[in-house]
């Protein structure tokens, strides 16, 4: 059947189907479709599989098409519903987040990170005008695949509430259901396929179980706006297992469901243990065992502790406004961590969302960022207090800052419009011009809206507060009243330039030579002293990396990083592709940090005991202690500096010596990691 669906595209490199219309019925007969085409590599799978279970014959050619079929990539590396879409296109509903669920593909071209990716990006570009059943789907993506953030529950609120009508909370298809108002769209009442999706959020999403392999996976994670939950008992196999939830842990019990499995069916665990796998495939997963009757209790994936934006201290805490919204749109989104969900007022006049910092520790507040998609504000201001009223009475003692003229960071560009790539949204960023220091409660409200052709209020995707720990993201922003810009003057260029590590080291080491000409080093009490300031600058900077090492270790970061290692220079060899993990990455840097500080060590002790030079030891105490302190490692665990721009992984090589000698650039583009790979340099795959 598949060697009749599919043909061969030389162009492409890949199996193709030249005439299909997926799930996203807005895009109608186009080549290439992603979800077909994986589902294609899955069923081939699926049934290889059980023809070897079966002894049974398959056509030859099924592997190498369930291999090789043609999904249609951006050149960003974002995949496309189609070959050919561009980035102008609006989706009706779900269609290339079901490659995650329920098809559960994936490939060596498509990770888990390119997951979220996909998800990101077209949670955005949803229609309004979608049917019931896209945002469940969202929500269940989003809790297996977020490594912060609780935009499941954002996803999930809107599968539900957006849809259902009183009294009987019924599924309607529409958001809208007004004919004039929805896109045109009779909507289907009651709509089954949205009551079927909101009825898969909580044992697929929350509890996380796949049913596709050969024996049941979960990957629980309940989000924090659900202190507890009891779901209905699933059942794998004949086996059931019923599930309680709390923020933290998750109880299974294994139940005895014979009396409702049909006549000729029965429990394949009878008699003996059921093996359950925990975590996101079983592959990576741990397997645990459960008889009947027995109760288990397991750790949740408590993603949603980690915070998205460094130093923001409002991210997935209580929300509240009394102003109208548009369906769908929810306070909570601009504040979970997540800039593919918004807040949208229903109009332009001032409209105010309340977030309850009761639990935030008192602390003196730095700045603020916002994401405003793209419907900025024209005008925005922040106020912090202790009252929920928000009275500004004498007993009230009420801290504002304003934001006016609001810049478009991300201006409509005709020649880039039409391209596929990931989600960026128009920025602000404003540090107050002096602290103001925290309070219960803290108001953000906008108004007017700088989108035109319509009366429809702006959006805010993300509403990050800082407090000290998140100075350096709003940098050197403006002041209250002012809008922060990414434009850098020739002075600050020239600053920046000054400030370059090479280049103060430089320094350091021409001053340090003129100091130690007057450093008498023949007294011994002087020697012995630089000595032990040797000794103790080397002990610090062993201490950093140890306490970097066990912050690497504890937050075991798995998140997918593929990219392509230059070849050594003056070889023939080509470049090799690598893939591995944040954790992996990380400590083979800080591994790479050790050994360097032991060489540096070995050689002073070489020069200072064999040789008898005493001048370096003094300039050794300080270059290798600032080194430490600028190296990407130290930044990121040590000073809590988010991994984003030059710290995004995988890191450049350091200036110097090294890095002058022209091996090559570090690449991460999917383009050149498939260049890689199909070169077949070997590669490395690091656990």
């Amino acid at each position: 059947m598949f060697s009749e669906l599919v043909h061969y595209n030389q162009t492409v490199d890949g199996y193709s189907i030249s005439n299909l219309t997926d799930p996203d019925e807005y895009a109608n007969q186009v080549p290439d479709g992603a979800f077909t085409l994986a589902s294609v590599a899955k069923i081939i799978e699926w049934t290889q599989g059980y023809s070897e279970e079966f002894s049974l014959d398959v056509e030859a050619n099924w592997s190498s098409i369930a291999a090789n079929v043609a999904l249609p990539f951006a050149p960003s590396g974002i995949l496309t519903e189609f070959r050919g879409a561009n980035n102008t296109a609006v989706i009706k509903q779900d269609d290339v987040d079901l490659i995650n669920y329920p098809l559960d593909y994936s490939s060596e071209n498509y990770t888990r990170e390119d997951k979220l990716t996909s998800l990101d990006y077209y949670a955005v570009k949803q229609s309004p005008d979608g049917p019931a059943m896209t945002y469940s789907l969202y929500s269940i993506s989003a809790n297996a695949l977020s490594p912060s953030g609780c935009s499941s529950f954002t996803y999930a609120l809107n599968g539900f509430k957006a849809y259902t009508r009183a009294p009987w909370y019924q599924f309607s298809e529409q958001q809208v259901d007004n004919f004039t108002l929805n896109g045109g769209t009779n909507p289907a009442f009651p709509f089954m396929t949205g009551a079927g999706g909101w009825h898969q959020v909580g044992p697929m999403g929350w509890l996380g179980a796949r049913v596709v392999e050969d024996q049941l996976i979960l990957q629980p994670a309940l989000p924090p706006q659900i202190p507890y939950v009891s779901l209905r008992t699933v059942i794998f196999g004949g086996a059931g297992i019923k599930a309680t939830m709390n923020y933290t842990h998750t109880n299974l019990t294994r139940m005895d469901v014979s009396t409702y499995l049909p006549a000729n069916s029965g429990d394949i665990y009878a008699n003996q243990s059921m093996p359950i796998t925990i975590g996101f495939s079983i592959e990576e997963g741990r397997n645990i065992s459960i008889a009947v009757g027995q109760t288990i209790t397991i750790e949740n994936r408590v993603y949603f502790d980690n915070i998205t934006t460094a130093g923001n201290l409002v991210q997935c805490l209580p929300v509240a406004s009394e102003g109208e919204y548009q369906p769908g749109q929810f306070p909570l989104a601009a504040v979970d961590g997540a800039a593919s969900t918004r807040w949208q007022p229903r109009t332009r006049q001032p409209a105010s969302l309340t977030v309850d910092m009761q639990n935030v520790d008192y602390q003196p507040l730095t700045g603020v960022s916002f994401d405003w998609g793209s419907r900025p504000p024209t005008a925005a201001r922040v106020l912090v207090y202790n009252s929920t009223s928000g009275s500004n009475d004498s007993s009230t003692d009420i801290r504002t800052a304003a934001f006016s003229d609001i810049s478009i960071s991300m201006p409509y560009n005709a020649a880039t419009n039409d391209v596929v790539q990931e989600y960026t949204g128009n920025m602000s960023y404003f540090r107050f011009s002096s602290p103001i220091w925290s309070g219960q409660y803290v108001t953000l409200e906008i108004s007017g809206c700088q989108a035109t052709g319509d009366e429809l209020g702006a959006t805010v995707a993300e509403f990050n507060l800082f407090g000290a720990d998140g100075a350096s993201v709003v940098g050197s922003g403006a002041g209250a009243n002012g809008t922060s810009t990414n434009a850098t003057t020739s002075i600050q260029e020239i600053v920046k330039m000054a400030l370059n590590p090479q280049v103060t080291n430089l320094v350091i080491i021409l001053f340090m030579m003129q100091v130690s000409k007057k450093v008498p080093f023949e007294e011994p009490n002087v020697l012995m002293g630089v000595r032990a300031l040797y000794i103790v600058s080397n002990l610090i900077i062993a201490g950093i990396y140890l306490y970097v090492q066990a912050q690497i270790n504890k937050k075991k970061d798995l998140t997918v990083i593929k990219y392509v290692e230059p070849a050594p220079m003056g070889s023939t060899e080509e470049p090799k592709p690598v893939t591995t993990t944040v954790h992996a990455y990380d400590t083979q840097q800080l591994r790479g940090l050790f050994k360097s500080q032991l060489m540096g060590v070995g050689m002073m002790a070489v020069m200072h005991l064999y040789f008898k030079y005493t001048n370096p030891l003094l300039i050794q105490s300080i270059i290798p202690l600032k080194g430490a302190f600028e190296g990407n490692l130290v930044k990121v665990h040590l000073f809590g500096q988010p991994a984003v721009g030059e710290l995004k992984r995988p890191w450049k090589a350091s200036g110097g010596l090294m890095g002058m000698q022209g091996a090559g650039d570090i690449k991460t583009d999917k383009k050149s990691i498939e260049a890689a790979e199909k070169a077949g340099r070997g590669g490395a795959k690091e656990e």
